[in-house]
């Protein structure tokens, strides 16, 4: 393997992980908080813990954890380390995280291999955070429209129903005072009428 440092672009590292977390941010309250976390974990406890944690958004069974589902921007971490230096490196995504540590510490990555993966991954994790901060505004004010659209419905839903209450107190207290028929009462206050404040 080669020891030479991978290029990185800026617009290839913002664009992949925007695309990974774009595709994850339905759920993105749940994740939200730990996106902020990778950069300050690894620093501290090394890569093969990230891996491991990333790692626990899925279950034994391959499916979604609901446990895990609070890692899922650590997942994406990891997706995008392999897209970018997996083939120089010889990680995969889906490595298990014993698979991973056997490459990682047995030699198979040198020092400033081991070096080149982990400054990257912070710079992931840094680009993770800043997309993470900007699909979360979204999601708020979104959030907030839709908010107030369902308030403005519930408002003139509201309005209608008085409406038709009034209409229905008239009409009883026209029946109470006047002999007409109905058919006249109810051509004293025609439906548009009725609907009006």
């Amino acid at each position: 393997m080669s020891n030479e440092p991978t290029a990185v672009s800026f617009y290839e590292l913002d664009s992949k992980v925007f695309e990974e977390l774009n595709n994850i941010k339905d759920d993105i309250k749940d994740w939200y908080a730990e996106a902020s976390t990778i950069a300050d974990y690894v620093a501290t406890w090394g890569v093969l813990r990230f891996w491991a944690l990333s790692k626990s958004t899925k279950s034994k069974g391959g499916e979604n954890s609901l446990d895990g589902k609070k890692y899922a921007a650590w997942d994406v971490g990891r997706k995008v380390l392999c897209h970018i230096v997996g083939s120089e490196l010889g990680i995969k995504e889906d490595d298990s995280t014993e698979t991973f540590r056997a490459k990682f510490d047995n030699d198979k990555l040198d020092m400033n291999q081991q070096i080149l993966l982990t400054d990257l991954l912070l710079e992931i994790a840094d680009t993770v955070q800043f997309w993470a901060v900007r699909l979360k505004e979204v999601h708020d004010l979104e959030e907030a429209k839709n908010k107030e659209e369902e308030a403005k419905k519930k408002e003139e839903e509201e309005k209608i129903r008085k409406r038709l209450k009034k209409t229905v107190i008239l009409r009883r207290r026209i029946k109470e005072i006047s002999p007409c028929s109905e058919s006249i009462q109810l051509s004293l206050f025609p439906l548009h009428q009725r609907l009006k404040p």
